[in-house]
């Protein structure tokens, strides 16, 4: 059985529930975490009953399509109503999110990455764009959110996590809800373990441990990282390396 006739069956086994559900889903190079988390912040700080699926709950970050749909009938069955996933460019071209209905489709941007599963960055764009542009469901990309304004009194640092909110918050408002209230829950988020998560002890320094892991979002931490040193003279240290170390 192939991946696409595995999501076919998901789909008729579980009675389709991503079509009672609103489902949103993000992809891109960066950011997929974050912003499913701000989302799933958000959606539950203004009321709603929602669920999110990505890499800090699941072994993959798409998990395959009957576990996916699975969840999706399992949150339904809770009285569910919002449905919040990563995307990952392997499940997109593996057709593991083939016959999900996604009300919101979101790119968050595209950079190197996985060139050793799709061989060059042509295939690897093309991929995360097919996803955007595929039906049903609103696509919202860079392009739509890049002039967004976003709270000032939010405390996440980061010129990457400006781009995060002002992505989480073009999803608000396609969901429907108005300004006021998108600012109003937006400034109450808080950062997902490890995406530039600072841990607090008794040591004379500062430590801040991040998942980036590609050439941009590496430069866009130590950036930031930089910016937040106390002197001029104030060193940066940077240990990073593969899964585990």
């Amino acid at each position: 059985m192939t991946r696409y006739e595995m999501a076919k069956l998901a789909r008729t086994k579980f009675n389709n529930p991503s079509g009672k559900l609103k489902v949103v889903g993000i992809t891109g190079t960066n950011g997929k975490t974050s912003v499913s988390h701000f989302v799933y912040q958000a959606l539950t700080l203004l009321g709603e009953n929602s669920f999110v699926l990505g890499t800090l709950n699941s072994n993959l970050t798409t998990p395959e399509s009957l576990d996916t749909v699975r969840l999706m009938s399992d949150h339904l069955n809770k009285k569910g109503t919002h449905f919040v996933m990563e995307v990952s460019s392997h499940a997109i071209k593996q057709g593991r999110v083939a016959e999900i209905d996604f009300s919101i489709r979101c790119l968050t941007n595209i950079t190197q990455d996985h060139l050793d599963y799709h061989g060059n960055f042509e295939d690897y764009e093309q991929t995360k764009l097919s996803f955007l542009h595929a039906k049903p469901g609103v696509s919202i990309g860079p392009s739509d959110f890049s002039e967004i304004k976003i709270p000032e009194n939010s405390n996440l640092l980061g010129e990457f996590n400006k781009q995060n909110l002002q992505a989480t918050k073009a999803i608000l408002l396609e969901l429907g809800y108005s300004e006021k209230k998108a600012n109003k829950v937006l400034s109450e988020v808080k950062s997902p373990p490890g995406r530039f998560e600072i841990i607090e002890g008794a040591q004379p320094f500062t430590v801040v441990v991040d998942y980036a892991h590609t050439p941009d979002s590496l430069r866009s931490v130590l950036n930031t990282a930089r910016q937040c040193l106390p002197s001029k003279k104030a060193r940066l240290l940077c240990l990073f390396g593969c899964g585990g170390v």
